[in-house]
């Protein structure tokens, strides 16, 4: 099975040498590489091209946020996920603004945080119960307005459509010709945008709006 790459930028090294053991005792995960600043982190991940960036938001010189901007994820298919102490709503929204697959809190179960990861990884929003409730304060679509999906591009729908057809990610990126990541990024902005947490949500409200294939 290959392994997830991961790289890890975080400031604390405790915290480092504690999810570097969560992360080789889990047969999916492989550390590459580890940082302890953002420019060092940029590096890192432009050298070794992870799968999976963990990103801390609080951090001196450059924050997490800073580091996830710089990464632009969406735009250049990178899973990027938040693991920071911050449960602070501008942080947690900004981030989930700026592209972020997911925001999950340092004071998780560790198994909890490693299904969270996963989650990440096949497109769905990864985000810390406690959070999830915070995805109602964006200034993104309602589901229950009548301009929800106004928002939506066009290629954004395509791929709304074929995930309630039944379609997995790698049959939609080859029906569209795309890559699988940037199917797992089309999805997690639509799942931003309609403040839903999996495929499978996201297959109910296309059913509920009769946008079925």
């Amino acid at each position: 099975m290959t392994k997830i790459r991961t790289v890890l930028i975080d400031d604390h090294p405790l915290f480092r040498t504690g999810v570097a053991e969560l992360l080789h005792a889990d047969n999916c995960f492989e550390l590459v590489a580890e940082a302890a600043n953002g420019p060092d982190g940029l590096d890192m991940v432009h050298h070794h091209k992870p799968d999976l960036v963990l990103l801390d938001m609080n951090m001196k010189h450059m924050d997490g946020l800073a580091v996830l901007k710089k990464l632009d994820p969406t735009t250049n298919e990178i899973c990027c996920v938040m693991l920071t102490m911050s449960n602070a709503e501008e942080d947690f929204l900004a981030c989930m603004h700026a592209g972020a697959a997911g925001y999950l809190l340092k004071d998780m179960d560790p198994n909890e945080i490693l299904s969270e990861l996963l989650r990440a990884i096949k497109g769905d929003l990864a985000v810390s119960p406690e959070l999830s409730n915070l995805l109602a304060n964006t200034d993104q679509v309602d589901t229950n307005s009548s301009q929800a999906g106004s928002t939506i591009t066009p290629r954004e729908q395509e791929i709304i459509e074929l995930v309630a057809s039944g379609l997995s990610n790698k049959l939609i990126a080859e029906k569209l010709g795309i890559s699988d990541a940037t199917v797992k990024a089309h999805l997690r902005n639509l799942m931003a945008k309609l403040k839903l947490n999996s495929r499978l949500e996201v297959a109910i409200w296309c059913l509920s709006k009769g946008r079925s294939m």
